[in-house]
C-alpha cells in the first residue's frame, strides 16, 4: 500500500486491513501526552529484539520492579531460549514473538497502539494477541509489517 502525500498530511485516519485505523497525531495530541512520551511510543513500535534486550541489560534490575517473580522468570526463560537458537531460527522471529511474554512491554505496546490507532485496542491474554473492538487481531504475522506505515504516518520523527 503506497500512501500519497495528501493522505500522509490528512487528519483522517488511514485504514489498514487487519490492523485498524492509523491516525497521524495532531499537535494537540502531542501536547496532551508530551513530546518525550510520543517519542517513547514511537520507539516501542519501532523496537526490534536486539534493542529490547539491550534496553533490558541497560535497565538491569530496575526494569523488573513491580513484576512478579513468575513474570521475571518468564522473561529470563524466554531470553535464554532465544539465545539458544541458531542464527537462522532467530532471523525467523520478530519483536512481537518475544515481547508477548513480557507483561510490562505488552502494556507499553498497548499504550502505543491506543495512541496511534483510532480503534480501541485490548490485549487478550488467552490468545496472546492484541485486538480491536471489532475483533480484528494484531498478531505477529501482521503486526511487524505495519510498523513502517505507522512510522510514515507520523511526521515528527
Amino acid at each position: 500500500m503506497n500512501l500519497d502525500y495528501f493522505t500522509l498530511l490528512s487528519y483522517e485516519p488511514v485504514h489498514l486491513q487487519n490492523v485498524g485505523s492509523v491516525k497521524s497525531p495532531l499537535l494537540k495530541d502531542l501536547a496532551g501526552i508530551s513530546l518525550p512520551v510520543y517519542h517513547f511510543y514511537l520507539s516501542i513500535l519501532m523496537m526490534d529484539i536486539k534493542t529490547y534486550y539491550q534496553a533490558l541489560d541497560h535497565e538491569k534490575t530496575s526494569y523488573f520492579q513491580n513484576l512478579s517473580k513468575q513474570e521475571i522468570a518468564g522473561i529470563i526463560q524466554i531470553r535464554a531460549e532465544y539465545e539458544a537458537l541458531s542464527d537462522l531460527e532467530k532471523s525467523n522471529l520478530v519483536f512481537y514473538d518475544i515481547m508477548i511474554f513480557d507483561p510490562k512491554m505488552r502494556g507499553y505496546v498497548l499504550s502505543s497502539l491506543n495512541f496511534f490507532l483510532s480503534d480501541d485496542i485490548e490485549y487478550i491474554e488467552s490468545e496472546r494477541q492484541f485486538a480491536t473492538y471489532n475483533s480484528v487481531a494484531l498478531t505477529s504475522c501482521d503486526f511487524t509489517p505495519k510498523r513502517p506505515k505507522i512510522h510514515k504516518l507520523n511526521p515528527f520523527l
